[in-house]
């Protein structure tokens, strides 16, 4: 998200790395890895936004900060599965 809100247009990509392991913090990753999870994120929320607009990503972050778990949050705010768009995201 922080990524995205810089302005500076990122490489789009698929998933290079699994989604599922880019949810909690990029601290162990170095060079290459990191470099990658943060181009990969901010396609994911590239893909959101232009998708769904930015205020589903205000939606999903105030569910978040309420302790509403991510798949949970992701179904109020997208109607779509986390688990569904982990699988078809980066392959459309």
């Amino acid at each position: 998200m922080a990524q995205y809100l810089t302005g500076d247009e990122l490489e789009k990509i698929g998933q290079v790395i699994p989604l599922r392991h880019l949810e909690n913090s990029f601290a162990g990753l170095r060079g290459y890895a990191a470099t990658v999870a943060y181009v990969e994120s901010y396609s994911a929320v590239y893909y959101l936004i232009d998708r769904y607009g930015m205020y589903k990503i205000k939606d999903l972050l105030i569910a978040l900060g309420k302790g509403v778990s991510l798949n949970d949050a992701f179904w109020d705010v997208y109607s779509v599965r986390y688990e569904q768009f982990v699988k078809t995201w980066g392959k459309e």
